[in-house]
């Protein structure tokens, strides 16, 4: 009876110990900050390999700490967008980098049990009662991480609005004072033309983001993930002198609307979407929409100046 107990007892250890040792991997590796330098990833991924290596020994080091790298991996884009911190996304991707880690990992979590059975050559560490104890606590551990990552997925970029091909397109957080943000941006970009708009609302996208460079002024509406992705709506403008050549040498005649050009412009297959250019003032405004809930042209149709007066006439002159 004494050897069956024991025997039951070691299988059930060996049961469970890559277990632990996988949701030790997964919840240390989520715990690493998005975006951090190599010395920080190192120093924290190396002693998690090292211990979960120890844990599942040297039967299951090299299956179940690589496993939980992965998991992480594939619940941290699961639960979406890479802004919401943690996980280490950009640390595993793409597919040559997860490899390699995994080969290292496997490797690396060899050198857990042989130190494991170098500080304890005559007993086992490791019971099925700590190890079962363990197994729960690290489960529920990477249950409310992932709950709370899904949460501030939400709260960030929005509620997923559409969904295709594995792309979520979200509703987006509306931004903070937007109007003054987008005034100062087209006195610094735009030369003093008078920016444009369709709004704070793109169909059930908020805007969400303000982006400005050198005669060029970017607004997006909507969210996505996991990247890369294209946002649902954007809306370009930039200062051009004279006709653009997106006017010029368009593909379908262009409309004119109270002096206002407007081009539709298919994208094509290989880049899903629509595309419709406006030529207001010496402004040319780019709108891409992502279809199946409008198109470009029908968000052209509500573009205005940001103080609310219609659109001015295309300046074809310098």
């Amino acid at each position: 009876m004494a050897r069956a107990d024991t025997w039951g007892t070691r299988t059930t250890e060996y049961a469970l110990r890559p277990v632990l040792a996988l949701l030790i991997a997964a919840v240390g590796t989520w715990l690493i900050p998005d975006k951090s330098s190599v010395g920080l990833v190192l120093a924290v991924s190396l002693p998690l390999v090292v211990v979960s290596g120890g844990v599942a020994g040297l039967r299951f080091a090299w299956l179940a700490v690589p496993a939980g790298l992965i998991a992480s991996v594939l619940a941290y884009r699961a639960t979406d967008c890479a802004g919401c911190g943690g996980g280490g996304e950009e640390v595993v991707s793409p597919l040559g980098w997860i490899l390699l880690v995994v080969a290292v990992a496997g490797g690396i979590a060899s050198s857990g049990p042989l130190l494991v059975r170098w500080l304890f050559p005559a007993r086992s560490c490791l019971r099925p009662v700590p190890v079962l104890g363990g197994v729960v606590l690290f489960g529920a551990a990477f249950g409310v991480l992932a709950a709370i990552r899904q949460s501030e997925n939400a709260t960030v970029r929005g509620e997923v609005v559409y969904e295709a091909h594995g792309i979520r397109y979200q509703s987006g957080r509306p931004y903070d004072g937007a109007g003054s943000s987008i005034d100062q941006a087209a006195r610094e970009s735009l030369r003093g033309e008078p920016p444009v708009w369709v709004g704070l609302r793109a169909g059930p996208f908020e805007l969400s983001s303000i982006q400005w460079a050198p005669d060029m002024v970017l607004l997006v509406y909507g969210a996505c993930g996991p990247a890369p992705c294209s946002p649902p709506v954007t809306l370009t403008m930039k200062w051009h002198c004279g006709a653009p050549p997106e006017v010029t040498n368009a593909l379908s005649p262009p409309v004119t609307r109270d002096g206002v050009v407007f081009v539709d412009e298919p994208i094509g297959a290989s880049a899903p979407g629509a595309k419709n250019v406006v030529w207001t003032g010496r402004l040319q405004v780019t709108i891409y929409a992502l279809p199946g809930f409008f198109e470009a042209g029908q968000i052209a149709g509500t573009l205005r100046r940001l103080d609310g007066r219609p659109l001015v006439a295309a300046e074809p002159y310098c």
